[in-house]
């Protein structure tokens, strides 16, 4: 797989031809339809990307714009141990970088077991990167399968980060494992991070999640997958705390829904994804019908009382990428 970058100056109606960033052909990891390449916008206008280098030994890669609209020389980001399915991105309004990905954490204290944590890169003045650093909670129960989703709100200027967490439940409670959704919250450009509890699901398998953060006015929106379902809220200013999570309810008991991205204006969040039939299992789980290609859906929510409008569909097949939900002035396009 490659990453091409294509830009749009008409609110996607029309973009340049794409330009590669990754230097060797096919190098870019994917993992269960979804390739985790990261791209932001710098205050200046400038384009950065970050991707996963697929191989023996998976490691980081990042490139930036240059002035003449061309990019810089790629930078390798280092091949941590156990390197997780995507590195996520963002720049802050100073222009700063960060780089966070899933990894495993190899300096532990006796009698702990190794395990996954979030990790941080920031670039420096100079244009290098400093030593990848763990972030948020100390215990080593993040999944490496979850991509991550990074965010830096425009009003607050905090950081966010969203992922999905692995860990099982005691056995005498046999309650299957907890893939609980996690937000991390950085007030001080990322010196500090402190998680908070998104929202919960049980499941044995440690499935590829996809997740999204964005940009609704005054606030961060996040949404994310999880058991057969997509789901928004929006993060409470000045708490790091998620408000009451909604999710579309017309044919939730048909489709298996996941792939969840969105995008805001001053009135509307849209939230798009990919949808399967709906199967149950004999022990009633739910999991989607891989006979059947995905479609793309979505539904538009007031912003103010969270409320629904009708669900819309594409009306054909689509292959099984994560779609992008692009902010008009007029609404939103929505490319798959």
């Amino acid at each position: 797989v490659d990453l091409h970058l294509a830009r749009s100056g008409d609110q996607g109606v029309t973009f340049s031809p794409g330009m590669r960033l990754n230097p060797e052909a096919g190098e870019v990891r994917t993992l269960d339809g979804s390739h985790g390449g990261s791209v932001a916008l710098g205050p200046d206008g400038r384009v950065h990307v970050t991707w996963i280098r697929q191989g023996e030994q998976p490691s980081i890669r990042y490139v930036r714009e240059n002035d003449a609209g061309g990019f810089e020389a790629v930078q390798d980001l280092g091949a941590p141990a156990g390197l997780g399915a995507n590195a996520a991105l963002c720049v802050d309004e100073e222009g700063s970088v960060y780089v966070f990905f899933a990894a495993l954490e190899q300096e532990v204290t006796e009698g702990e077991t190794p395990g996954y944590r979030i990790f941080l890169r920031k670039a420096l003045r100079d244009g290098g990167f400093a030593e990848a650093s763990p972030i948020g909670s100390k215990k080593h129960d993040v999944s490496p399968n979850c991509l991550i989703a990074a965010h830096v709100d425009e009003v607050l200027g905090q950081l966010y980060v969203l992922y999905r967490v692995n860990y099982a439940i005691k056995e005498e409670q046999k309650s299957g494992t907890q893939r609980n959704m996690t937000l991390l919250v950085s007030t001080n450009k990322g010196l500090d991070f402190d998680p908070s509890f998104v929202n919960n699901w049980k499941l044995q398998r440690d499935p590829a999640t996809f997740a999204d953060l964005f940009q609704q006015d005054d606030t961060t929106i996040a949404c994310w997958e999880g058991d057969g379902d997509v789901t928004w809220a929006a993060i409470l200013r000045n708490k790091g705390k998620i408000d009451p999570p909604s999710s579309p309810r017309i044919d939730a008991d048909k489709y298996y829904r996941s792939d969840a991205a969105g995008a805001a204006n001053d009135i509307n969040v849209l939230v798009a994804w990919l949808e399967r039939p709906l199967i149950l299992t004999d022990k009633g789980h739910k999991k989607p019908d891989m006979s059947v290609a995905p479609t793309l859906a979505w539904q538009v929510w007031l912003r103010e009382g969270r409320m629904p409008y009708g669900i819309g569909k594409a009306p054909e097949a689509t292959a099984p990428w994560p779609p992008a939900v692009l902010r008009r002035a007029s609404g939103f396009t929505i490319v798959y």
